[in-house]
């Protein structure tokens, strides 16, 4: 699941439970219902209860928000949003209306319609821990990062246990090179929510930038542990074990990937250098090749061939692959021809 899906799901399940707590003392016996089945994440049946909920009271902007969570929940976008027209129609100042609402166009990548939706859910109220964290997350979507990191710290001013707005703020700071800081988020999240493997996958990736492959390695077998049907995860272990020279566990890593996406040209390429590793270089050509064929100008694949090429005397051919991965913009390649092949590119 890629992060960006993961934390916009996550999201709603945790509104879902800060609703469903918000409104426990509710009176209506519909709402108590339907509030007991999203507890359990039965969402169509407590949509159920909802639908009679606002038939008894068609101005139950509470039920009306219910519904569209639950619906989102479900793939039920179109109707979610339906249902959220409606609770913002029948209380013009549901401030967490139009947060869930600037979620959902988020989503669907409607990115100006969420940021004037959240813009509005925090004018309407300013402790709105969730319309801040989500404002954060389509802030770094749309590039704006340092922004994004300002809204997710307001967000856990407000509410420190928010676990989403931990999570988002780690991967920002990842993508913008702040690793220690990163690891400090997802180690935090990790800490409240030890069930989710994309959380030791992000952190295991931030160690893996610091060169930490030992605690690396730890987070991806704990990732894996819990979901052993992603074949990003052994990708990613892969890597790390070819920088701990243990070729054949990376080989082996590769393998298992490969059985769950054969055309995944980097599983290919990580192969080969760690067949490289073994000195099994004939394999590890056909693994870059195999690379190359699937992704033409996947520049690391040339990278990696011309060191296999070097290592068993083809120059040549080794400095074909670096001009040709200098001309895809590999900053790399550059260094190594004017090291290797006695010329410079550039």
């Amino acid at each position: 699941m890629q992060a960006g899906k993961y934390i916009t799901v996550l999201f709603f399940q945790v509104f879902c439970f800060s609703f469903c707590t918000a409104q426990k003392d509710s009176v209506d016996e519909n709402m108590q219902t339907a509030l007991k089945q999203d507890s359990l994440k039965n969402y169509k049946e407590a949509i159920k209860f909802y639908n009679k909920a606002v038939k008894t009271n068609t101005e139950n902007a509470t039920a009306w928000l219910g519904k569209a969570n639950d619906k989102f929940l479900l793939g039920e976008r179109k109707a979610a949003l339906e249902d959220l027209a409606q609770a913002i129609k029948v209380k013009p100042d549901y401030s967490e209306a139009f947060s869930e609402r600037g979620l959902i166009e988020a989503a669907n990548s409607d990115l100006k319609s969420a940021l004037s939706d959240l813009d509005k859910a925090i004018s309407l109220n300013g402790n709105n821990a969730e319309a801040f964290a989500q404002r954060g997350i389509l802030k770094n979507k749309m590039k704006k990062n340092k922004e994004a990191i300002n809204d997710l710290s307001i967000a856990l001013d407000i509410k420190p246990n928010l676990v989403e707005a931990i999570i988002f703020r780690g991967k920002v700071r990842h993508d913008i090179g702040d690793y220690q800081l990163a690891l400090v988020d997802f180690s935090k999240a990790i800490q409240m929510d030890s069930t989710h493997f994309e959380l030791f996958k992000f952190r295991g990736n931030t160690e893996f930038e610091i060169h930490d492959y030992k605690a690396a390695l730890a987070d991806y077998d704990q990732a894996i542990g819990l979901n052993d049907k992603d074949p990003d995860l052994f990708i990613d272990r892969a890597a790390s074990k070819i920088n701990t020279r243990d070729y054949k566990g990376a080989i082996e890593d590769c393998d298992k990937a490969l059985s769950m996406d054969s055309k995944n040209p980097k599983t290919w390429s990580f192969r080969g250098t760690a067949k490289s590793g073994t000195k099994d270089y004939r394999g590890a050509i056909e693994d870059l090749d195999k690379a190359i064929k699937l992704k033409p100008n996947f520049s690391p694949a040339y990278i990696n061939r011309a060191a296999v090429k070097f290592a068993t005397g083809d120059k040549k051919g080794s400095c074909a692959d670096l001009i040709a991965a200098d001309s895809m913009g590999n900053d790399l390649a550059n260094d190594l021809i004017e090291k290797y092949c006695n010329s410079r590119v550039k």
